[in-house]
C-alpha cells in the first residue's frame, strides 16, 4: 500500500501546473456538486467525452426528447447543454417532491417550465466549472 501512495505522490510532484484534471473531470465534479447543492440530488457522472463539433453536428447527437439549453459564452462563443429526459426528470422530481421515483419518466417533450426548473442547476454547475478550471489551460 505504501508503494501505491509513493507513486501517486511522485506523479503529482512531476505534474506541471497545466496538467490539471481537465474540463471533462471538472464538468463531472461541477455538475454533481450543483445537483447536490441546488436540488439535493446525488448524481455520479460515470462517463464523459469532450469533442469540438459544429452546431449542425451537435443537434444530431442528443437523445430523443432531451432538453437543449443554448449557452452564451465570452466573446460571442456559444455552447450547448443536452440533458437527457431521465436526468431532467430526476432534477425536477427532487425539487418538487424531494424524492426520485423508481418508475421511468414519462416520455414527453421538455417544456419552458422544465427548463426554468433545471436552469439553476445548470447555472450553478457552470459557476463551479469556472472555479475548478480557473487555473488550468482548459479554462479557455
Amino acid at each position: 500500500m505504501n508503494d501505491i501512495l509513493r507513486r501517486k505522490v511522485a506523479r503529482a510532484a512531476l505534474a506541471s501546473p497545466e496538467d490539471g484534471p481537465g474540463a471533462d473531470y471538472a464538468w463531472r465534479l461541477a455538475f454533481a456538486r450543483a445537483a447536490r447543492n441546488r436540488a439535493g440530488l446525488l448524481i455520479e457522472v460515470t462517463g464523459l467525452t469532450v469533442h469540438r463539433r459544429s452546431l449542425a453536428e451537435l443537434l444530431e447527437l442528443p437523445p430523443e426528447r432531451a432538453m437543449l439549453a443554448l449557452l452564451d459564452g465570452p466573446k460571442g462563443g456559444l455552447g450547448l447543454i443536452a440533458m437527457s429526459s431521465e436526468v431532467m426528470g430526476a432534477l425536477i422530481e427532487m425539487q418538487t417532491t424531494a424524492r426520485v421515483s423508481m418508475a421511468p419518466p414519462i416520455a414527453r417533450k421538455p417544456t419552458r417550465t422544465d427548463a426554468a426548473m433545471v436552469a439553476g442547476v445548470i447555472d450553478l454547475a457552470l459557476e463551479e466549472l469556472e472555479q475548478i478550471l480557473i487555473q488550468e489551460a482548459d479554462f479557455v
